[in-house]
């Protein structure tokens, strides 16, 4: 994943309305500085042109200088797992630019969308609207059970392209946040996604709940010599 420094997210008003809240509350802070983070999940390394592509797309915001970031940092994100309508637009026009495309789906058992629509009528009009820009389509942000009842069925879908899935993991809970059921623990969401590879998924990961030591477990699935990413 490239994780590329955006825009400055503040204009001068904004900058100098939101430090005056800032000092008033917390007399101790001197400075303010915000931009647009923006994480590109991609299959490989991108080319010269590709790079300038991205970089060109990116370009928005405010027209204020740039600083160089000092002192706390602060890095406001979605839920992991989110899959933003910006985000969304954004893949979009990327595609459209002739950059490459992972497509992850959210899904519903038996066999459809979260939003209900079937995946067999909406996974060919996807590919068929992607083209050869499309490398891979992955379904995320299910429990690992309710994965088991649809990625069967969507595999065939995948025919031809890389697939996968990354589950999410627990519940939230009032109390603490988030809460995890006993097999959650990562070597068992481990040997879980062994099996996934058995039935032939080449993109593996996690999303909501999934913590560092879940994808380090995956990681020793790996082939030796093999880095994950």
């Amino acid at each position: 994943m490239l994780i590329l420094r955006g825009a400055p997210a503040l204009s001068a008003f904004r900058h100098g309305k939101l430090l005056a809240q800032l000092t008033d509350k917390v007399p101790a802070v001197s400075g303010l500085y915000a931009e647009f983070a923006h994480f590109a999940e991609v299959s490989g390394t991108l080319g010269a042109d590709e790079q300038q592509v991205l970089a060109r797309l990116l370009k928005y915001g405010p027209s204020v200088p740039v600083q160089e970031p000092a002192g706390r940092l602060f890095l406001v994100i979605p839920r992991f797992g989110t899959i933003s309508p910006w985000s969304s637009k954004a893949s979009d026009i990327a595609r459209n630019c002739g950059l490459d495309v992972l497509l992850s789906l959210c899904p519903k058992p038996p066999n459809h969308l979260l939003s209900g629509e079937p995946l067999e009528e909406v996974v060919p009009a996807l590919r068929s609207a992607a083209g050869s820009t499309l490398r891979g389509l992955l379904l995320n942000c299910a429990t690992p059970e309710v994965m088991e009842e649809v990625y069967p069925r969507f595999v065939p879908l995948a025919d031809g392209l890389p697939h996968g899935l990354y589950a999410h993991l627990g519940q939230p809970e009032e109390t603490i946040g988030w809460e995890f059921l006993p097999h959650d623990e990562p070597q068992h969401y481990a040997d879980w996604m062994a099996r996934c590879l058995e039935q032939g998924a080449r993109l593996i990961g996690g999303c909501c709940g999934t913590t560092p030591a879940h994808i380090a477990a995956l990681a020793r699935l790996l082939p030796q010599g093999r880095s994950a990413r």
